[in-house]
């Protein structure tokens, strides 16, 4: 851990991996329609990250798509971050599991006692 003065304070730089884990997403093939028809796994492009809650998706895989891609799962109460786009470093805070496209990257956090003050990602 880098520690710095600025004037009169004492500052501790961390890395994200220090603190959380995370993880991006992928997006299963869409020419093959059993990745996508009647799919029950909820599935976010990055511009559902628009700096507010994501209670819903549009979209849906199936296990097959999750299976045969670089689709993840993202945690319930991750926070959302997109890579790019329109949406570039926009965030979401995640209120159900879901998968989500490339251009996303989530961050959790670790279980790691005293080092996040309570509720601060959860």
């Amino acid at each position: 851990m880098e520690r710095k003065k600025f004037k009169h304070y004492l500052i501790f730089i961390k890395q994200i991996s220090d603190f959380a884990y995370t993880k991006s997403g992928g997006t299963p093939s869409t020419k093959k329609k059993e990745y996508w028809t009647n799919g029950t796994i909820p599935w976010l492009p990055s511009g559902k990250c628009q700096n507010s809650i994501i209670d819903k998706a549009d979209k849906y895989i199936t296990e097959l798509g999750l299976k045969n891609s670089s689709a993840v799962i993202f945690p319930k109460r991750s926070v959302l971050v997109a890579l790019t786009g329109a949406t570039t470093g926009k965030v979401g805070y995640l209120l159900f599991e879901s998968s989500g496209n490339q251009s996303i990257t989530s961050i959790q956090q670790c279980d790691i006692p005293n080092l996040v003050p309570n509720g601060h990602l959860n």
